[in-house]
């Protein structure tokens, strides 16, 4: 039996076919098919935002029931919690291919309205961490017989090169995302501090996102233009270069008010 990872997208542009998969479906699959289609969307939604996306997610779904039978595929696999598991349950409800996903962090911290369902609906679900696995099988105990932890993994290129020497300026590295919960504004601060105590270092910043803005204005508050650099968005295959090049990599995740969090 082939298996599918439900990591794509679908955009504005496909539109037309979800609903027209979506008008053929009491003929395609029963009467039923609508009331869960119904039940699927209409619930207590944590945003308006996340009802939306389940929404689309489920026309998705819908979509999904018809190639993936058509293409004999015997198990789906959808990366996140959030929409890609919603399109999955409801493409599995159809069609009656097994299925299952990941939990990362937005997508569980805090939960969506159909989380349990899912959850109980699902072959199995993986968790990246340890922490993760605690949360949701505390959550919803009933589900937890179902629950593994695998880690993620990482194929960085290998780069044959020279250990850096470990003398000033130290060299610093910091990749991710510019959100809250990647707690760059923390390791800003931090590097106030390095500075203020005389300490000869130079960060590199890797990345992009909404919260740029806010860390630029903390780079010069703090009066670290000199010794921080913003590259921007780095391709996946810069990450082993960038992080040869540097002493020490720094990660200093936090928690964010919404209990969003990194799922690794």
């Amino acid at each position: 039996n082939a298996a599918v990872n439900l990591g794509g997208r679908f955009t504005l542009a496909a539109l037309g076919t979800l609903f027209w998969d979506l008008l053929r479906l009491n003929r395609t699959c029963g009467p039923g098919a609508v009331q869960f289609l119904r039940q699927v969307a209409v619930r207590r939604w944590r945003s308006l935002e996340t009802g939306g996306e389940a929404l689309w997610a489920s026309l998705t779904g819908v979509h999904l029931a018809r190639i993936m039978t058509a293409a004999g595929i015997g198990h789906l696999h959808a990366p996140w919690a959030d929409g890609p598991a919603t399109a999955a349950w409801v493409a599995s409800r159809l069609s009656g291919i097994p299925f299952s996903f990941c939990a990362h962090a937005q997508d569980i911290y805090p939960p969506d309205g159909a989380l349990l369902e899912k959850l109980s609906a699902a072959a199995f679900i993986r968790t990246e961490n340890r922490s993760n696995l605690r949360y949701l099988s505390g959550l919803f105990p009933q589900t937890a017989g179902k629950m593994v932890n695998i880690y993620p993994g990482a194929p960085l290129a290998r780069v044959q090169a020279e250990p850096v020497p470990a003398i000033p300026p130290f060299r610093l590295l910091a990749v991710g995302r510019f959100v809250r919960k990647k707690g760059f504004s923390l390791l800003l601060e931090a590097c106030r501090l390095l500075a203020a105590q005389g300490v000869d270092f130079q960060l590199t910043l890797a990345g992009d996102g909404p919260d740029r803005p806010q860390l630029v204005k903390l780079i010069r508050e703090y009066d670290l233009t000199a010794r921080v650099e913003l590259p921007g968005f780095v391709a996946h295959r810069q990450v082993s270069r960038l992080l040869q090049q540097a002493h020490l990599f720094i990660m200093p995740s936090l928690v964010a008010p919404s209990g969003d969090r990194d799922g690794i």
